[in-house]
C-alpha cells in the first residue's frame, strides 16, 4: 500500500493492486500467491491457491532459530504451508529446507533468485559508473560525495537477545564511532548501512555514514545498489552471498560469533569459514579496509550456496511457475 511503488509500477505499465480491500478481492480469488517471505500473511487466502515462496536469502545464518520450541514449531508450520519453496543449491535443498526446515521433498525447488541475475550477468565499467552517478544523485548524498568515492556497505543482521543492536559495529573492541568516521573520511570512504526490520533503533548522525532506510526508499534495490559497491562489510546476514557472486571484497565482523552460534544459531560452527577476510577489533578492521582484495576467501560461500549453472534464473521460475499453473 505504498503510492510511490504504485506511481512507479504505472509509469512502466505495470498493472497492480493498490488498497486493502482491492488486494482481499483478488486475494480470495486468485490461482498463485508468489513471495519472498517466510509465511503467508494475506488474509482470504484459498486452500485451492498455489502458494510459492522464492525466499529471500541464503547463507550461514538460515537455521531459523528461535530459542522456544512452540515458536520454531510455529515458524516450520508457516514455511511448511506454502506448496513450494525455492532453494539455491544441493546444499541449500538437503541441509536447510530438509535438515532445517523438514520439507517435503515434493515441496523443494532449486530455482535460484531472480534478483542475482543482475549480479551474474557483468555490467562494463561505463555503466557500473552511470549507476554510481544516478545512486549518488538519488541518494542525495553529500557534495563532496564523487565517483572517486570508494562506497562501504554495512548489512548487519539482528541479535536475538539483543534487538536494540542494529549496528554491532559500536560493540566491538577499539571501535568509536568519530574516530571511524575521520578515517572514512580522510580515505574517501563512504559508509552507507542498512539495519534488519527486527533491529531497533535506526540513525548514525555522522558525514560520512549513511543510513539507507527502506522507510523513506522503498524503491530502493539493495542488490543493485551492491554493483556500485566497492566492499561489503557484513556479519552473518545472507547478503554476504550477494557479494561473493560479484568476486567483490568482503570483511566479516565476528567479534561476537560465539555468542550468536550460542543465542542465534548458525551453519558453520568455525569463524575461519565465514566469507571474506574476518576480523574481530577496530585495528583489524582498518587494516582490511587498506589491504587488497583476496577472491580465494570467498570461494567456500559459493560452492555451497549458490548453483552457478543457473544464469537466468528469472527465466527458470517463470518456466516453473507456468507448469505449475497448466498442470
Amino acid at each position: 500500500n505504498n503510492i510511490k511503488i504504485k506511481k512507479y509500477l504505472d509509469s512502466k505499465s505495470l498493472p497492480c493492486v493498490y488498497g486493502k480491500f482491492k488486494a482481499l478481492f483478488y486475494v480470495m480469488r486468485c490461482k498463485i500467491i508468489i513471495t519472498s517471505g517466510t509465511k503467508i500473511s494475506y488474509l482470504g487466502v484459498s486452500k485451492n491457491t498455489i502458494k510459492y515462496t522464492l525466499w529471500h536469502g541464503a547463507g550461514v545464518k538460515t537455521t531459523e532459530y528461535s530459542n522456544n520450541f512452540i515458536n520454531t514449531v510455529k515458524i516450520l508450520a508457516d514455511i511448511n504451508y506454502f506448496d513450494y519453496i525455492n532453494f539455491t543449491s544441493k546444499f541449500t535443498s538437503n541441509l536447510v529446507a530438509k535438515a532445517v526446515m523438514k520439507i517435503p521433498i515434493n515441496k523443494i525447488v532449486i530455482n535460484g533468485y531472480p534478483r542475482y541475475d543482475q549480479l551474474i550477468d557483468k555490467k562494463n565499467d561505463k555503466e557500473i559508473r552511470n549507476l554510481k552517478l544516478y545512486y549518488i544523485s538519488n541518494l542525495k548524498l553529500p557534495e563532496k560525495i564523487n565517483i572517486n568515492t570508494k562506497f562501504i556497505i554495512y548489512t548487519p543482521t539482528w541479535r536475538v537477545n539483543d534487538r536494540k543492536n542494529f549496528f554491532p559495529l559500536l560493540n566491538m573492541k577499539g571501535f568509536e564511532i568519530e574516530k571511524f568516521n575521520k578515517f572514512l573520511k580522510d580515505n574517501n570512504f563512504f559508509l552507507l548501512y542498512t539495519t534488519h526490520p527486527n533491529s531497533i533503533g535506526r540513525n548514525i548522525n555522522q558525514s560520512n555514514i549513511f543510513y539507507l532506510n527502506y522507510d523513506k526508499l522503498p524503491l530502493f534495490d539493495l542488490t543493485n545498489f551492491m554493483l556500485v559497491c566497492d566492499i561489503l562489510i557484513n556479519d552473518y546476514a545472507t547478503t554476504s552471498l550477494d557479494f561473493t557472486l560479484l568476486n567483490k571484497k568482503q570483511i566479516t565482523v565476528a567479534f561476537d560469533f560465539d555468542n550468536y552460534l550460542t543465542h542465534d544459531g548458525i551453519l558453520e560452527d568455525d569463524a575461519r569459514n565465514l566469507p571474506g577476510s574476518i576480523i574481530n577489533n577496530y585495528d583489524e578492521l582498518i587494516k582490511e579496509l587498506i589491504n587488497e582484495f583476496d577472491i580465494k576467501s570467498n570461494n567456500n560461500l559459493i560452492s555451497k550456496y549458490y548453483d552457478m549453472s543457473i544464469n537466468n534464473s528469472c527465466h527458470k521460475n517463470y518456466e516453473f511457475i507456468k507448469k505449475i499453473l497448466n498442470s
